[in-house]
């Protein structure tokens, strides 16, 4: 498993056409803060897909009224609150390829 650390934006609509940047190592406190937009915290895993390692969100986003952050609220759980802002995460590089989204879909 290679893991990969992620910026989804808000605008983001695809998982392997993501406009962000991306790391082979955990960003430094520096760069997650610009990311999110400020200070962050960690989305609890519990309220995380399986596929996801991690993922780091403002911590004051729905305070600042942040918009909905869509693709990373879609890498969430029922139980999870919807992810607001620019969000970065840490998961399997092959999750962000078309090729493991469509695997099995016959459309192709």
């Amino acid at each position: 498993m290679s893991d990969v650390w992620a910026e989804v934006r808000v605008n983001d609509n695809c998982m392997w056409r993501l406009k962000g940047k991306t790391w082979n190592e955990e960003p430094s406190l520096e760069e997650i803060q610009k990311s999110v937009g400020g200070y962050y915290e960690m989305m609890p895993q519990s309220y995380l897909m399986d596929d996801i390692g991690a993922m780091y969100v403002n911590d004051k986003g729905m305070l600042h009224g942040l918009d909905i952050n869509q693709l990373a609220t879609q890498q969430t759980t029922m139980l999870a609150p919807a992810v607001v802002g620019n969000t970065i995460i840490r998961v399997d590089e092959k999750i962000l390829t078309k090729k493991y989204w469509l695997a099995g879909d016959e459309s192709e």
